[in-house]
């Protein structure tokens, strides 16, 4: 390296040299000879002002380079049976579909980095995005209707008002929906870029149920002895479209539409449609009225 000498003779601090003064040799230990040795070299002359740009031979040391840090190796994740992976893989695509309202942000890849695992693990289980995604809607569907058999009313319910089998029955539906939010997100509010199937899939649970409903209003409006030109089929899909409305603003605004303030508002809506049985009345009740008025001699009747 070079050497920094003082004006008396001894060290000093390292003083600017003159390039012209330089002189520059391949440097043996390095096989490339890329760095160079600078020789020995004098102060600057009394008087005379460096040359821009210059270095004193103290400052033409070679600097080791800084050792880099050693990369971070990404944890694997832990093993698990095949049946949890691949359950776990299903909730992860789920989970980006609702959180993104995007099927355009699902991929192979982007379900590996979200789930911690690497690609050939998503393979090992779907061969392709469409299958994984039919995969998706085929569980979706399963549960959905598992949780709506729970919502529709079952006997015994021969002793209540229909009003409150209605009411009863979509307090269950919203509680369910508050328990799953992603699920029936992807249900009511299908979003954006959904494939045509999972569309149609919609559709399909969503006339299934309107056949269902319609079903029992039909009975419900006999029992409270409703007019018979009450077009059953409007009154069905106003009732369940009101039900769906109401579980998509609870989900988006749940402070202000509470499963209670939508169970009022349904309870409004079936007072408007006349009835002519008291209230409460119930199907065993009904069913005994007509059975005894069936019974009763039609001169008692007219009496």
């Amino acid at each position: 390296m070079g050497i920094c000498i003082g004006a008396d003779g001894s060290s000093a601090e390292p003083l600017p040299t003159a390039p012209y003064l330089r002189k520059r040799i391949p440097d043996a230990r390095s096989p490339a000879a890329r760095w160079t040795r600078v020789l020995p070299t004098l102060p600057v002359p009394p008087g005379r002002a460096p040359a821009r740009g210059s270095r004193s031979a103290c400052q033409n040391r070679r600097v080791a380079p800084r050792p880099r840090p050693p990369a971070r190796r990404r944890r694997p994740a832990p093993r698990l049976p095949p049946e949890e992976r691949r359950e776990q893989l299903l909730d992860t695509t789920l989970l980006l579909v609702t959180s993104e309202q995007s099927f355009d942000s699902v991929s192979m890849e982007a379900v590996a980095r979200a789930a911690g695992v690497t690609k050939p693990v998503v393979y090992d289980f779907f061969a392709n995005r469409a299958e994984l995604l039919a995969a998706l809607l085929e569980r979706e569907e399963q549960r959905t209707l598992a949780e709506l058999a729970e919502a529709i009313p079952s006997p015994p319910w021969m002793d209540t008002d229909p009003d409150d089998v209605l009411v009863t029955a979509l307090e269950t539906f919203f509680r369910a929906v508050q328990g799953n939010p992603s699920r029936w997100l992807l249900i009511l509010h299908p979003a954006e870029g959904a494939p045509p199937e999972i569309r149609s899939k919609v559709v399909e649970i969503r006339e299934g149920v309107v056949q269902l409903g319609r079903e029992l209003l039909t009975i419900g409006l006999a029992v409270r002895r409703s007019p018979d030109d009450i077009d059953v089929d409007l009154l069905t899909r106003l009732v369940i479209g009101n039900a769906e409305e109401g579980a998509r603003l609870m989900l988006v605004h749940p402070d202000r539409y509470s499963p209670d303030r939508l169970l009022t508002f349904t309870r409004w809506l079936m007072a408007q449609v006349p009835r002519e049985a008291p209230y409460p009345t119930s199907m065993s009740k009904a069913m005994a009225e007509m059975e005894s008025a069936a019974a009763t001699p039609a001169d008692d009747r007219d009496a």
